[in-house]
């Protein structure tokens, strides 16, 4: 617990947030988020079809020079949009060109600075309990529609982290504070290697999207047009303590 009170008053950042929305805007070095951004995207390529992934090892072949060179761009550990397999939109139309995944387990877990990155990020989590976590690949043009999460699968918290290009985080409540007033929206621009927590109150009742970026100049390449992954870290929804609660009241 002083370890978490440590980390809070390091890295957070708090004006003109809500309570009970956290956000971290430097958690993540660069080193760190190089081991985690690589580390999700060998997650996310195995799941893909055999298509995609014999058009990666062909670029990556003839590329081979190119990607050895280490330009210290986080963007550069990327490819070009067309070697990946986004899906154009999810099953509820919230989501638009991205690939996911979940994750129950890491292939990394002997590399030190990705063991380190995990282990101050697991510190970071509001409470102990079970988690789940997700990775979400948006394209250039990837975007996600103002949504809350689903509350019958998951908790009371969700933790965010970004890589890749930065994209802002747009949070509208659901409800205006009179009938007079508007919707109380504030807009995060999530840097990459940040890390942000909505629980609570921000947790239900505000909705929560990713902009879609601004328009590319043409001549911006199409390895560093903004595409993002980030890792998403959620306690799971506990049905067990909830009905002994209610049990306990009769």
């Amino acid at each position: 617990m002083q370890r978490y009170h440590s980390i809070l008053r390091r890295y957070s950042t708090r004006s003109a947030l809500p309570a009970d929305f956290q956000w971290f805007p430097r958690f993540f070095n660069p080193t760190e988020q190089h081991a985690l951004l690589s580390a999700a995207l060998r997650k996310l390529d195995v799941a893909e079809p055999t298509a995609a992934r014999k058009r990666r090892r062909d670029f990556l072949v003839s590329h081979q020079q190119d990607r050895l060179r280490d330009t210290g761009d986080l963007k550069d550990v990327f490819l070009p949009d067309e070697f990946y397999h986004f899906e154009e939109g999810h099953y509820d139309g919230v989501i638009k060109r991205f690939r996911e995944t979940r994750v129950s387990s890491w292939d990394d877990e002997k590399d030190p600075v990705f063991r380190s990155a995990l282990g101050r990020l697991e510190v970071l989590c509001p409470n102990a309990g079970r988690t789940q976590t997700h990775l979400l690949h948006l394209a250039s043009d990837g975007e996600i529609l103002p949504h809350i999460d689903n509350v019958d699968a998951s908790g009371s918290w969700i933790l965010g982290v970004s890589l890749g290009s930065d994209r802002v985080l747009r949070m509208e409540s659901l409800e205006a504070d009179s009938d007079c007033s508007p919707r109380h929206t504030f807009d995060v621009t999530l840097p990459s290697g940040s890390v942000y927590i909505q629980r609570d109150d921000v947790r239900y009742n505000y909705k929560h999207s990713i902009l879609r970026a601004e328009p590319i100049p043409a001549q911006v390449t199409p390895q560093a047009q903004g595409q993002r992954l980030s890792i998403m870290v959620r306690v799971r929804f506990q049905l067990v303590p909830i009905l002994r609660e209610i049990m306990n009241t009769f």
